[in-house]
């Protein structure tokens, strides 16, 4: 019975790839470990949310959320890239690069270590010591922190989706069980934020442990890979300053319990684009194993199917949101308007997935043009409006960058 309903299944899906142009076997299986995978990460980051915005002092969320939007910065030493490629390398057999992977993001990392004993000691000079200690607790786990979680692009590089979840699963799960008990207890920032870097290092060095046991040290190394991730975590630099810089300055303008409500009204969308983006990461596999022609022709097709479930999906969430602030977050019901503005940013979510396929053609130029132009567009308009207009005008300049390189993504991926 249960082999009749499976084949039928199996037959349905590839029935319609006629006329969905798309993998749907290839789809279904790892989609559906992904989505599960969003339904954790979902569920985790709406029981921190939840806690830290009815429990914890609104200052003291600031403060918080401050530090952590700082530590994208102190880890660009890292080389983020080198995740992407390594995906790449991992589809393509040579999985021993894991290791030389994980070696080179832990010796650069060590420059995130000084950075963030940098920032310990400027604010020590300015006179305040809470943030000295916080930032010096941070420069302990800079380095471990992002080589830990490669174990994530190495399953996805396998398309091994189950144990890609069930690994993600324990990296936020205890993370989360951890951060809301400390909550509970104390409202004390030190303990707080030495949990949170402790119980995430602690999970993912397991997770990472347990997948690098089954690869050989002496397999074949993908160097090309190595040298194309640099490339991709250069390309990243400005990208990741200016992603971290509008928490920046809200905290500088605004103070603490301001960056609290924005981070808040930013949850939805954070999350619902994570629950999108398993596209990109389905795709990346599978695009690395075709040609720029095929993916031409067949890429923009499925990016419009998207908006099928796109539209739907921000229109539901306008229509929710006021009463979803009053029951989750009632002291931030205030910041509901910019969560529904930044929800709308959705329907620029399909552009992504050119970005995706210039990736796994290799096209560094391309890619550095989107990275660079997204980034200084980014910063310029923070730098000018935020001080001039606040919070709103933060968001603006989000909502203006944001629609500015959707624009250039389809211009450069249709100049292949």
């Amino acid at each position: 019975m249960y082999n009749t309903l499976k084949n039928k299944g199996v037959a349905f899906l590839r029935w319609s790839e006629h006329y969905t142009k798309t993998d749907m076997l290839y789809l279904t299986e790892g989609g559906f470990w992904l989505t599960l995978s969003q339904v954790i990460g979902i569920l985790t980051s709406l029981a921190t949310s939840v806690a830290f915005a009815n429990w914890l002092p609104e200052q003291t969320y600031g403060v918080y959320r401050y530090v952590l939007s700082v530590m994208p910065i102190l880890i660009i030493p890292t080389l983020t890239g080198i995740d992407t490629a390594l995906t790449r390398a991992v589809a393509q057999g040579k999985e021993s690069t894991a290791y030389a992977a994980l070696s080179l993001k832990m010796r650069w990392g060590m420059w995130g270590l000084v950075g963030s004993l940098v920032l310990a000691a400027y604010y020590y000079v300015q006179g305040d010591v809470r943030l000295m200690f916080l930032f010096l607790i941070a420069a302990a786990f800079v380095p471990l922190m992002e080589p830990f979680n490669l174990f994530v692009a190495f399953l996805a590089g396998r398309k091994d989706f189950p144990r890609r979840t069930l690994y993600g699963a324990f990296t936020r799960v205890v993370p989360t069980i951890v951060l809301v008990a400390i909550v509970f207890y104390t409202s004390n920032i030190f303990i707080l934020v030495a949990g949170y870097f402790i119980s995430y290092a602690l999970t993912r060095f397991v997770a990472l442990r347990m997948v690098l046991r089954e690869v050989p040290r002496e397999g074949a190394v993908d160097h090309a890979a190595l040298g194309f991730g640099k490339h991709l975590s250069l390309m990243g630099i400005v990208s990741t300053i200016a992603t971290s810089l509008d928490s920046i300055l809200i905290f500088h303008y605004g103070g603490a319990a301001i960056l609290a409500g924005y981070y808040l009204a930013t949850i939805p969308y954070s999350q619902a684009l994570n629950a999108f983006s398993n596209l990109t990461t389905l795709a990346l596999p599978k695009f690395s194993l075709q040609s720029a022609e095929n993916m031409r022709q067949s890429l923009p097709t499925k990016m419009a199917r998207m908006y099928y479930v796109i539209l739907p999906s921000v229109l539901l969430y306008l229509i929710a949101a006021p009463l979803l602030f009053s029951i989750l977050y009632p002291k931030y019901v205030s910041y509901v308007f910019i969560s529904d503005l930044f929800m709308v940013q959705l329907l620029l979510l399909p552009t992504g997935l050119f970005s995706t396929a210039l990736t796994a053609l290799g096209e560094k130029k391309k890619l550095y043009i989107i990275s660079v132009t997204y980034a200084i567009t980014r910063i310029l308009l923070l730098l000018i409006l935020t001080p001039l207009y606040g919070l709103m005008g933060t968001v603006a300049a989000i909502v203006i960058s944001g629609i500015m390189i959707g624009f250039l993504k389809t211009y450069l991926f249709y100049r292949l």
